[in-house]
């Protein structure tokens, strides 16, 4: 008996060391290699070998049954193995055929916002399963640890001594200095705003200039329904339309002029002209060009977009505003970068603090508060709901390492679509089987019981009885 418990000793300590050794190695390996391996044939008859040993340690050794530390350190292990093994994919293909368990051990799922799914693709299969229940997703979102990042493009040298391009994010914080790069300015942020509105000085932000034969200059709000009539020379103008992104479709020989949904790449304004004398006719009007009329060639007009004198919060809006301060030699020039509504980023141009003299036709250094998609990434979620019989039964917001929980299944945050926000977001969940994990939770609250109780709570019970021994 004394000879069996030896070798049964020395088995399990050759166990739990190869065990140390294979965690070693898959740590190396990566997700899928450890998988593979730790689900093989060959460790799978380990996994059962070191499993009859911890239980044949209950059995000849007594000492672990009464001892409070060493039984919970040794039950913990089994069920820390156990509960591994009744979850793997070994585990769920014997659930399968003893009980019929229609459980998928891994799978991941993609699901496009405002829609639901109940469609995955298990690990290793090439075909989808389905899940007894759908998942929706209501929102999905990417958070930034600058929102709104702010970016500097300027010359600078290659290798070759050859003039380029850079791009760079700013890194900032409000109050502090920062160095735009491959430049000597210095620049504060002095305000942002996540939420603004831009202030003009007569209301409005856009306008259409009237230029009249003497070089006198009206403008009137970039408004629908907007219009403005003048006696001598006699004209009458009215705006019928405004494009955020103007298209001409064709359609045969048929020609339509279109405001196309999404970013704003084409503005432009549709205006009547009547100049008296049945001389009427309209025009279509773009920022920075100046339009003629083509009659008597009497009137310019322009379609602008005027500075604003700074910004203000507006919880309604989903547009940033940063006010900044920018230092170069002995210059100082501040300036606010507000985002309009509908656009994707605010540009200053740096040609005036630089003194550079770049061609109207040549790129020119800049700074650009840009829409999310240029930061660092920080987290991104999904909003789920998990839907029975077309009925809501839970929702949770997810996000990395919190994961919804329902019906036997947890879903983790995955990966997601680079575009989203932009054209159909969507996410990619990772579906993992809970079986088993009760048993390795309830493993692991032992383990560290018993490991406590062995090296906390048992020396000081003994010091305790010894000290009131001592005394008597």
């Amino acid at each position: 008996m004394k000879q069996l418990r030896q070798v049964l000793l020395w088995a399990v300590l050759g166990g739990v060391t190869l065990l140390l050794v294979l965690s070693i190695i898959g740590a190396f390996l990566g997700d899928e290699r450890a998988r593979v391996l730790f689900n093989s044939l060959p460790l799978a008859v380990f996994w059962i070998l070191l499993l009859g040993l911890l239980l044949a340690g209950l059995l000849y050794f007594k000492r672990l049954i009464r001892s409070p530390g060493l039984l919970g350190v040794h039950l913990g292990s089994l069920l820390i193995l156990a509960g591994a093994m009744y979850g793997s994919d070994a585990g769920h293909a014997l659930a399968a055929k003893l009980f019929d368990s229609k459980k998928i051990p891994s799978a991941d799922m993609q699901i496009f916002e405002s829609q639901t799914e109940n469609h995955v693709m298990a690990t290793g299969e090439t075909h989808f399963s389905r899940l007894p229940f759908s998942v929706g997703l209501k929102d999905f979102w990417i958070e930034y640890y600058q929102p709104w990042p702010l970016i500097a493009r300027t010359l600078t040298d290659d290798q070759d001594g050859r003039k380029k391009w850079e791009r760079n994010i700013i890194h900032w914080t409000k109050g502090q200095e920062v160095a735009i790069p491959n430049t000597k300015i210095r620049l504060r942020v002095l305000e942002y705003l996540e939420t603004a509105r831009p202030i003009y000085a007569e209301g409005f932000g856009r306008v259409l200039e009237i230029t009249q034969p003497d070089g006198k200059k009206t403008t009137i709000p970039a408004q629908v329904g907007q219009e403005l009539v003048l006696e001598e020379p006699q004209l009458h103008v009215r705006i019928a339309r405004v494009f955020s992104n103007l298209k001409v479709q064709t359609s045969g020989e048929e020609h339509q002029v279109v405001n196309v949904p999404g970013p704003p790449t084409n503005p432009a304004l549709k205006i009547h002209i009547d100049l008296g004398d049945g001389q009427k006719t309209h025009r279509y009007v773009y920022p920075f060009r100046q339009m003629h009329d083509q009659e008597e060639d009497k009137f310019k007009f322009r379609y602008l977009f005027l500075e604003p004198e700074g910004a203000e919060h507006d919880p309604d809006s989903h547009q940033p505003a940063m006010e900044i301060l920018l230092k170069y030699k002995d210059k100082e020039h501040r300036h606010w970068l507000i985002v309009d509504e509908g656009q994707h980023f605010a540009n200053l141009c740096l040609d005036e603090l630089l003194d550079t003299e770049v061609d109207e036709h040549e790129q020119h250094p800049y700074l650009r508060l840009n829409e999310p998609g240029q930061g660092e990434i920080r987290e991104f979620k999904s909003d789920l709901v998990v839907l029975e019989e077309g009925q809501v039964v839970k929702s949770k917001i997810i996000e990395m390492n919190d994961p919804l929980h329902y019906g036997g299944y947890h879903f983790y945050q995955y990966k997601y679509d680079g575009r989203a926000g932009r054209l159909s977001p969507y996410t990619i969940l990772s579906v993992t089987s809970d079986s088993g994990l009760t048993m390795v939770w309830l493993g692991f609250i032992l383990l560290t019981g018993g490991v406590f109780w062995l090296f906390w709570v048992k020396p000081i019970w003994g010091y305790l009885r010894t000290r009131r021994s001592d005394a008597s």
